[in-house]
């Protein structure tokens, strides 16, 4: 509590969402006019994970610091607040378009939340180690996640490993850990061109940031004959993924220091570069 005081009162600090039409040429216009749209600001909070529910006309945001989770209605341009004080760090969230179902990642509490669309019921799906991401895949009926263990070779370095369920948690099995995985940050699920799903989710080794994809069939993910490499970024951290319209998007979380305008022997800090792809192409924009 003290923390959040000395926060708001020495630093200036706000969070934004933001939207930009989703086609790269599109930037540079929006660059030439200096042009942000910006949807909506609250001063003193952390916006953290985002998912679309396009159920439900809303975009859902996690308030890092105070622990909510909020809607925004891109209709109606409304903020509501749907909990508050539920767990403590929300860090991922997927949404179930067949149901309306929301889950969440909560790593202080090591779960996998679970509420239906109006958040009236929740429940928790307990793990044994640190969740870090989530995904769903509706049709198939699996909730994909990563999470982050201490190593087995007792050296206390972390591992992480990438596991598929039933949407209730149940019949879980590892498809992926390492040193098949590194760190996996970000789970996305695509439909790219009506094929079968492909799981995309990140990795990095050596300051080095990746997203694969494979199909999303447990032996496939287990087979590198089916892996496809995308995106590669050097000294960079991919904190979160998605795709639409065959473009894959994501957010580089990585700290960059650039000289300062009027004071070159100064460095500005800069966070989170956003970087856009085609899914089976080059880069096109950051």
């Amino acid at each position: 509590e003290q923390s959040k005081k000395f926060q708001k009162k020495f630093v200036d600090f706000s969070s934004q969402i933001q939207f930009f039409n989703t086609d790269p040429e599109m930037q540079e216009e929006l660059k030439k006019h200096d042009l942000k749209p910006v949807e909506f600001s609250e001063s003193g909070h952390e916006f953290w994970a985002i998912a679309a529910d396009e159920m439900n006309d809303r975009i859902l945001i996690s308030d890092y610091y105070d622990m909510r989770l909020l809607s925004w209605n891109y209709k109606t341009k409304k903020l509501k607040l749907e909990l508050e004080h539920v767990g403590s760090n929300m860090d991922s969230i997927a949404v179930d378009w067949r149901t309306g179902n929301v889950y969440w990642i909560d790593s202080g509490l090591d779960a996998i939340m679970v509420a239906n669309s109006d958040f009236t019921h929740f429940t928790k799906i307990p793990l044994q180690e640190k969740p870090v991401a989530v995904a769903v895949e509706p049709m198939s009926g699996k909730l994909i996640y990563s999470s982050a263990s201490i190593s087995e070779l007792k050296d206390d370095s972390v591992t992480y490993k990438i596991t598929v369920c039933s949407m209730t948690g149940k019949d879980c099995e590892i498809v992926k850990k390492f040193p098949l995985v590194t760190k996996v940050n970000a789970l996305y699920v695509d439909y790219h061109n009506n094929d079968e799903p492909r799981l995309f989710y990140t990795d990095e080794q050596i300051h080095n940031a990746f997203v694969f994809s494979t199909p999303l069939d447990n032996e496939k993910i287990k087979s590198a004959e089916h892996l496809h490499l995308h995106m590669q970024q050097k000294n960079a951290e991919f904190s979160s993924i998605a795709t639409y319209d065959g473009w894959l998007y994501a957010a580089d979380a990585t700290p960059r220091y650039f000289p300062h305008p009027e004071h070159p022997e100064a460095m500005v800090k800069k966070h989170k570069v956003f970087i856009a792809y085609s899914i089976f192409g080059n880069s096109i924009q950051s």
